[in-house]
């Protein structure tokens, strides 16, 4: 089991990005942290043709539900603000200790 987990621009390529949750929450030990960046929803359709984007980011809420279902306490959010016009939103959670291990 790892300590720490980095989901870094992955989710919007991937088919089903609550998966993607659910797998680090998977390989993290209890109380490993899980960090996730990625773009924050948008309508930039040339992101999908150009670089194969299969989503045009996320919300905060979807992703902070994911999180929660995946097992995981929300920590930190920041927002980063691109040249492009496109913003980063930065994830830090913490997956929920194990109730057999108290």
């Amino acid at each position: 089991e790892a300590n720490t987990a980095v989901i870094n621009m992955v989710l919007h390529h991937i088919p089903s990005p609550d998966a993607g949750i659910k797998e680090a929450a998977r390989v993290l030990k209890s109380g490993g942290s899980l960090i996730i960046v990625d773009l924050d929803k948008h309508q930039n359709e040339e992101m999908r043709s150009k670089y194969e984007h299969r989503w045009l980011g996320f919300t905060r809420k979807n992703i902070e539900r994911w999180l929660t279902s995946g097992g995981f306490t929300i920590g930190e959010f920041i927002q980063y603000d691109m040249k492009n016009g496109l913003k980063i939103n930065l994830y830090q959670s913490v997956k929920h200790a194990d109730p057999a291990s108290r």
